[in-house]
């Protein structure tokens, strides 16, 4: 089964700015939502969308992903964990898990409130 997301106007959060955060974000650019991607580095591609103004990115490292998830506002709709520290994946998608936001973490599939078109 097949959902569709209304994200015209949600903010949508991407932790991590290597090739599988890009992954990942990709079947949200262009859909209306507020893109926020928080990594300590970007690659080229991530880069060149935030200078395109298709996303936002905030160059910084997070140490307490509770401390962090506590600290947006608003939360995000939707929480895209997407580092290369499995421990900081599973930090960050149950601290948005608390708000209800929707969560995607990379390498912890249980942890998943949705899968993408191509793994379905």
């Amino acid at each position: 089964m097949a959902i569709k997301l209304k994200l015209e106007g949600k903010t949508v959060i991407v932790i991590g700015g290597g090739q599988k955060a890009y992954q990942l974000m990709a079947g949200f650019i262009d859909k209306g939502a507020i893109i926020w991607v928080i990594s300590r580095d970007f690659i080229g591609v991530v880069q060149r969308l935030g200078e395109a103004g298709k996303v936002a990115l905030l160059r910084t490292e997070i140490k307490d992903a509770e401390a962090f998830v506590d600290s947006l506002n608003p939360k995000p709709y939707v929480l895209l964990a997407a580092t290369d520290d499995s421990s900081l994946n599973l930090e960050l998608a149950k601290a948005a898990k608390r708000y209800g936001s929707l969560v995607y973490a990379i390498d912890n599939p249980s942890l998943r409130d949705f899968a993408l078109s191509s793994e379905v």
